[in-house]
């Protein structure tokens, strides 16, 4: 949260305790007849009237809608808010790393935004217990879930907060779920004026809600770039026309469209889905940054094979481009647009799709027609393959991060993962599979990782997750270590040890990060730290080992390695 937001501008907000009438653009107070998308700053409640007003009428919230607050996001704001209280050298970089630094990424603050937040950490320690509590009983009745929010802004330690950390609080709450911004409006008035300060919780827009609810929300954005996601069903009417009508609207703000996000689900028939790209032959999107593109719930190639060969992206103007995600498909862009994407997620298969055997051959030729790639992810859900050719390899000469997630069992998926890509600058890589009981398959996943040295030379960073935890795998880490001479930091997950002492062909790691790992001895730890040690024999580059949910430790023996103060365990 950085304090030269000119939007924030908490001077005028109303003081804890007070209520103050707050006027929206947009005609943003009239009530949509659908109480469930009804505008946000409709019904609100005052923070200090009667707790239990109005608290009767059952279609206040949306069914569907997750909790206001994530007990996620609170936790993750109590680490970090602990951290920085403890350790004032990270102030300069906002927020420490943490276990759940990932949840923290989209928030930024100076100085001054954290000297605050620690100013009045003992109050949001109080408040904590209060949240746990409402959020564990929220799959209740959602009018007591109105009621206990109420009461929790009426709350004495709640209330003592200045508008600065609720600020902090908010932007934590909708971080994973956007549309509880509007739900933590309706709370009380002081929210719902904190919340109208804040225009980033207002910027995506979904053609879940009404065409009514996303302009609301388009005029509380300000100015803020905007994140559209648009879901089309075939045979659904309503969803067809609500999505028709959000991207006509979106299409008259595109200047200032960061992420556009389709979903088209497809049966058997396209049709629907040309009518969508017929209205605009030609787009333009001068800030989009990031594209998604899902074709699901497909029934055959014909379906795919139509959309692919309706190239509906080739005319669009995307001069911002950087980041795409495909799901089932193959995009194809103008020239100008394929060398300035870095950064391309594929996904094939989905758990409605059956019978499809997908061209990866296709999907690896496109990575390697983006001359800038830079982060590659490759996502295999219960999909089946075409053999690749023989010998086929793609080079991706400018790739530093490689993540492969697949649940297949196919022998045809396993080689392209023995020799497919070829990423010489390659220094993050990550492995997550589903490794079935048969000692053939481990063993050919094994294989799969045998000539890693020639193809991902420079590798510093290593992480393999085998799922199904309750069946741990036995991963021989010699091979690993021996693949990966220049590995810095190593992580484990799911798998069941199996090391041999190999001093000689162990890599200097820094890092060592082991979850939900069995039957883990001090013999690795002897080779690691006798690998790790700096001029004067000394452990100085020796980073972090974190150990969660572990079996089989020898804790102790370790600790005797490794001073304490390096070593983290969690339950």
């Amino acid at each position: 949260m950085s304090s030269n937001d000119e939007h924030r501008d908490f001077a005028s907000s109303p003081s804890p305790g007070r209520s103050a009438e707050s006027s929206s653009s947009g005609g943003s107070e009239e009530r949509s007849n659908d109480d469930s998308e009804s505008s946000p700053f409709s019904d609100v409640v005052d923070g200090d009237s009667d707790s239990s007003s109005d608290t009767d009428s059952e279609s206040y919230y949306d069914s569907s809608a997750t909790p206001p607050i994530a007990i996620a996001a609170i936790d993750s704001l109590m680490d970090a808010l602990r951290e920085l209280k403890k350790n004032d050298g990270y102030i300069d970089y906002g927020f420490p790393w943490s276990p759940d630094s990932k949840k923290l990424e989209g928030l930024e603050a100076t100085k001054e935004d954290i000297a605050k937040v620690k100013s009045t950490l003992t109050l949001v320690e109080r408040v904590i217990p209060s949240l746990r509590k409402i959020l564990r009983s929220a799959e209740g009745a959602r009018p007591k879930l109105r009621e206990s929010l109420v009461s929790l802004s009426a709350q004495r330690s709640f209330h003592l907060l200045p508008n600065e950390v609720l600020a902090i609080i908010f932007e934590f709450s909708v971080h994973d779920n956007p549309n509880m911004s509007t739900q933590l409006s309706r709370v009380s008035r002081r929210f719902r004026d904190i919340s109208l300060r804040l225009p980033d919780l207002w910027t995506t827009l979904t053609s879940h809600k009404l065409l009514d609810d996303s302009r609301s929300r388009y005029f509380c954005s300000g100015q803020r770039p905007l994140t559209v996601s648009i879901c089309a069903h075939q045979g659904q009417l309503v969803a067809q026309e609500r999505a028709f009508s959000l991207f006509n609207f979106a299409m008259s703000a595109s200047w200032r469209l960061r992420s556009l996000d389709l979903n088209i689900r497809l049966k058997t028939d396209g049709a629907f889905f040309m009518r969508f790209l017929a209205q605009y032959p030609i787009l333009i999107f001068p800030a989009l940054e990031s594209l998604s593109f899902a074709c699901t719930a497909i029934a055959d190639d014909e379906c795919v094979m139509m959309i692919v060969n309706a190239k509906p992206f080739l005319n669009w103007v995307l001069p911002s481009l950087r980041k795409i995600r495909m799901q089932n498909f193959i995009p194809t862009f103008a020239p100008v647009v394929h060398s300035q994407i870095t950064s391309y997620s594929l996904t094939y298969g989905d758990s409605s799709i059956r019978g499809v055997y997908w061209i990866l051959e296709n999907a690896l030729r496109f990575a390697a027609s983006l001359p800038q790639l830079s982060d590659f992810e490759v996502h295999m859900l219960q999909a089946y393959f075409h053999p690749l050719p023989p010998d086929f390899k793609v080079i991706l000469p400018k790739l530093s991060k490689l993540t492969i997630e697949s649940d297949v069992h196919d022998i045809n998926y396993l080689a392209f993962l023995a020799s497919a890509i070829h990423a010489p600058s390659c220094k993050t890589f990550s492995l997550n599979l589903v490794i079935s009981q048969d000692e053939q398959h481990q063993l050919w996943v094994m294989a799969a990782l045998n000539n890693c040295r020639q193809r991902l030379p420079n590798v510093e960073e290593f992480d393999l997750v085998v799922r199904k935890r309750q069946i741990f795998r036995k991963v021989l880490v010699n091979l690993v270590l021996g693949e990966f001479p220049r590995l810095r930091s190593l992580g484990f997950d799911g798998i069941d040890f199996d090391y041999t002492s190999t001093n000689a062909f162990f890599p200097p790691l820094r890092n060592v990060r082991l979850k939900n790992v069995k039957n883990i001895d001090h013999t690795f730890f002897f080779d690691f730290i006798e690998n790790s040690r700096g001029p004067f024999d000394s452990l100085e580059n020796l980073e972090s080992v974190a150990f969660e949910n572990c079996k089989d430790v020898e804790l102790d023996e370790i600790q005797e390695l490794i001073s304490k103060e390096r070593v983290t365990w969690l339950e």
